[in-house]
């Protein structure tokens, strides 16, 4: 779906994102990470409420390779997508997360995260480390990937995504659930 904005509105995003540059030059020059950089800002609106309880937890900066590690946990593969709470109630839609079919489906972890769309603060987290817990999510992703290929196989295709969603995770695996920082946080371990 296209997007034109009139005048007023380009002028206006044109002023925000001056103001951006400076900031997203400074991480650049500091660290050389791209604080504006999709995958950054959501890892980074994670990383204080996941490191409340468990300090080992340590984000990958690289665009390659497992996107987080912590004790034990050498290939954490973290999913973000983001969402407006429903205006008449506040609460949020059911969530999922995207893979490629045909890309890396096996981790030795998974953390899924729901951010809000406006604002990018998490408001769910799931964090999956137990071992029966993440058999059931790569069983699941094979299942759709096979499932997938089943359909595209005689057809030219490059969109290859197959999506999780939370109520298959709810209703397969079981989690205890805390609220850190203003963020639902549900764990499948102690």
């Amino acid at each position: 779906m296209a997007t034109y904005l009139d005048n007023d509105t380009i002028n206006d995003m044109t002023s925000l994102m001056e103001r951006l540059i400076p900031i997203r030059t400074e991480g650049m020059e500091k660290h050389g990470i791209d604080i504006t950089e999709n995958d950054t800002i959501s890892n980074m609106t994670i990383l204080k409420v996941v490191k409340s309880y468990d300090s080992s937890f340590d984000l990958n900066f690289g665009r390659n390779g497992e996107d987080a590690k912590a004790d034990g946990i050498d290939d954490f593969e973290l999913k973000s997508n983001t969402s407006v709470p429903r205006k008449r109630c506040g609460t949020y839609p059911s969530a999922s997360w995207a893979f490629h079919a045909m890309g890396k489906l096996k981790h030795d972890a998974y953390m899924f995260i729901l951010r809000n769309k406006k604002t990018s603060s998490p408001k769910k987290l799931w964090d999956i480390r137990n071992k029966t817990s993440i058999a059931i999510i790569e069983n699941e992703l094979l299942r759709l990937s096979d499932d997938w290929y089943e359909v595209t196989k005689m057809k030219k295709t490059s969109y290859d995504v197959i999506r999780l969603t939370e109520k298959f995770i709810f209703n397969n695996i079981e989690f205890t659930r805390e609220i850190i920082n203003g963020v639902e946080v549900f764990k499948d371990y102690e």
